[in-house]
């Protein structure tokens, strides 16, 4: 995790901006923009010491005029009060410590500035370094005046000018009007630096969707501050050995610039390969997050495989075996279907069987006879049955069977006693009631075929005797296995007028019989 080096760097480099604010030597940046007029005159001032600067105005360039007031002011002024405070601060001499001023430039100037040094140094040799001050920033050159306090005067430290011609201000001062020297702004860069860390630290810590892209952003910044103060560290290590060396030689010259440029892209330099190692052990543990990930995909992916190839074996394997229980199904099956085949064979049997004992051993003709097996048929879905017509149905088709019946037996009686053809009226009369007895007795047997079977035979039997003569009608009736059990057969319902007075002749008949 970043945050923490974060917020330690970013720490230092505000502390280092802070101190290098709140340290620096007060100084006073003048632009110049071309040259300074002839009767110009500049002084310095801390209300207590004074300089006035020294300098040949030169028409041609303004890099030339600064370093004129630079090389006197510094050579003059600068290296002999700092080598007086020098020797009273080792005790050489009971002197009082002074204030002084001493300037320095930037630029192409600044680089003249170290070259005139270097010939300085030269001199006499013969490698001999020649400088066109002409052509250094002829319009636009940088002077940069630093007030070094070290008598602790009270100030302010300030700068006067008779004629500020050519001098870059906005606006531009009027003639004796004072410039106050002030500390930079640019010192506290570094702590702008780190501060802006920190924030970006937190606003990553906070939010963590966009963590990524404020962490890069984090690194640009820090990248970019290691290579700006890095490569000014070159010039400011210049411009302090220019200062404390020959020919100027002042030994109290700030050493702070350099430093701070020093410390700041070292931190910096921290930084931005912290976060490089972060990325780096963040990218290894993404990789081997979505490795894991994978590897527990492929895992996953493994098992249902494995599952599905078990799957497809066992119905192969119940595709390829003998169809033992399908077959043993079939078998069941047509054990079934033979079962119900053979209970249906039984029944017509059993219903023969039950016609031929009703019959009471008469022939199978007259069973034959005695059995509409058509009309007792059950209805289909075509012909919806009801009770009413059920009843109706049942009744005619007894009705009929009885008629039959009687009439064959008729024939039999006739064949085999051959007065019965002369009493026909009288045994009209006694086959009716004996009809119609053999009805009432069939009524009740069938309401009661329900639940319990018919009885083997039924016979009804009259005689009559106004002829001497007994006859003998014997009504067969159809079991009741061939009557639907839904049916009941209402045969107690009176005939016609006709047939209520025949048979109620017939009763006082036999009763007087």
């Amino acid at each position: 995790m970043i945050k923490v080096p974060t917020f330690i760097i970013g720490g230092f480099l505000v502390l280092t901006g802070l101190i290098g604010y709140l340290v620096q030597d007060p100084g006073l940046t003048l632009k110049l923009k071309g040259p300074l007029a002839s009767n110009a005159s500049f002084v310095l001032s801390d209300g207590v010491d004074k300089h006035v600067l020294d300098f040949i105005p030169c028409p041609e360039s303004a890099g030339e005029n600064v370093w004129w007031i630079a090389h006197k002011l510094n050579e003059d002024h600068a290296r002999v009060a700092s080598q007086k405070n020098f020797a009273t601060e080792n005790g050489a001499n009971d002197n009082d410590l002074h204030s002084f001023w001493y300037a320095s430039s930037r630029g192409e100037t600044m680089k003249g500035l170290l070259l005139e040094s270097e010939r300085y140094n030269s001199a006499g040799s013969e490698n001999q370094i020649s400088i066109d001050w002409t052509k250094i920033d002829v319009n636009s050159s940088s002077l940069r005046i630093i007030y070094k306090n070290i008598a602790g005067n009270a100030g302010p430290a300030t700068l006067t000018s008779n004629n500020w011609d050519n001098v870059d201000l906005t606006p531009l001062p009027e003639a004796g009007q004072e410039l106050t020297f002030s500390k930079s702004w640019t010192a506290f860069i570094p702590g702008i630096i780190g501060l802006l860390l920190i924030l970006l630290a937190q606003g990553a810590e906070m939010a963590q969707k966009a963590r990524k892209h404020i962490m890069h952003v984090a690194v640009l910044v820090g990248l970019f501050g290691f290579i700006v103060s890095a490569g000014k560290i070159g010039t400011a290590v210049a411009e302090m050995n220019w200062l404390k060396g020959e020919p100027y030689g002042i030994i109290h010259a700030s050493m702070l610039k350099p430093l701070s440029m020093l410390l700041t892209s070292g931190l910096l330099f921290i930084y931005v390969l912290l976060c490089i190692i972060s990325f780096v052990s963040a990218r290894k543990e993404m990789a081997a997050k979505t490795k894991s990930e994978d590897d527990k995909k492929k895992k996953v992916l493994q098992k249902v495989k494995k599952k599905n190839e078990s799957v497809e074996v066992e119905k192969k394997q119940d595709l390829n075996k003998p169809t033992g229980s399908s077959s043993a199904k079939k078998e069941s099956l047509s054990d079934s279907n033979k079962k119900d085949s053979g209970k249906k064979e039984t029944e017509p049997k059993k219903q023969d069987t039950k016609s031929s004992i009703s019959s009471g051993g008469t022939n199978q003709e007259d069973s034959k006879v005695a059995k509409p097996a058509d009309a007792f048929k059950t209805p289909t879905k075509d012909s919806p049955s009801t009770p009413e017509k059920d009843g109706k149905n049942a009744e005619t088709i007894a009705d009929n069977s009885v008629k039959k019946a009687s009439q064959d037996e008729e024939k039999k009686t006739k064949e085999v006693d051959p007065t019965i053809g002369e009493k026909e009226k009288v045994e009209d009369g006694v086959g009716k009631e004996g009809t119609k007895l053999g009805e009432t007795k069939t009524q009740n047997k069938v309401s009661s075929s329900d639940n319990s079977p018919l009885p083997q035979k039924a016979n009804t039997s009259t005689e009559d005797t106004t002829k001497g003569g007994a006859v003998k009608v014997e009504n067969l009736i159809k079991p009741s296995s061939e009557i639907p059990k839904s049916v009941d057969v209402d045969l107690e319902k009176p005939g016609s007028e006709s047939e209520q007075k025949d048979n109620s002749v017939d009763k006082k008949d036999s009763r007087e019989s």
